[in-house]
């Protein structure tokens, strides 16, 4: 994951007010999300800023940043991250089928060690997905920060 880091001259809850009011709040993609807006969602000092795109599609990896205050602005740091999206279902799924693998009679260590391979590999194809189709829309939320949170 790259990580990004925006220098602002705004203070902190300046970059949350206008992150407000340019893009819808909502956690998740929904049915009433227009083609081509953004939307993110607030936790304290963190944030998720993502993009419908202009075809809605899941499966984008929204930024997920945190402001800290920094001399009289503030810093914006964050990146799209691919294992805080996706951490604790691949977790579950993995312990779930290695349970399950147990349950049939499969050697723990051994199935531990091909469960962890299983779960690479899908994370790797995810990677890859995220890469190749969401590339645009990486650069249209980071064009966004640097258009209008810095300033």
């Amino acid at each position: 994951m790259k990580n990004y880091e925006f220098h602002s001259a705004l203070p902190p809850e300046g970059v949350f007010t206008r992150l407000e009011a340019i893009a819808k709040r909502g956690r998740k993609y929904s049915v009433f999300l227009e083609p081509e807006e953004f939307f993110y969602d607030r936790k304290g000092d963190r944030f998720r800023l993502g993009y419908t795109g202009i075809v809605p599609a899941r499966g984008f990896v929204p930024f997920c940043g945190t402001v800290r205050a920094a001399g009289s602005g503030s810093v914006v740091s964050g990146g799209f991250s691919l294992l805080r999206e996706v951490g604790i279902p691949f977790g579950v799924v993995g312990a779930l089928f290695w349970s399950v693998g147990l349950c049939w009679g499969q050697p723990p260590l051994p199935f531990l060690l091909l469960t962890g391979v299983w779960l690479l590999l899908l994370l790797g194809f995810f990677s890859a997905v995220q890469l190749v189709f969401f590339r645009g829309r990486r650069k249209i939320v980071v064009k966004l920060i640097e258009d209008n949170l810095l300033k």
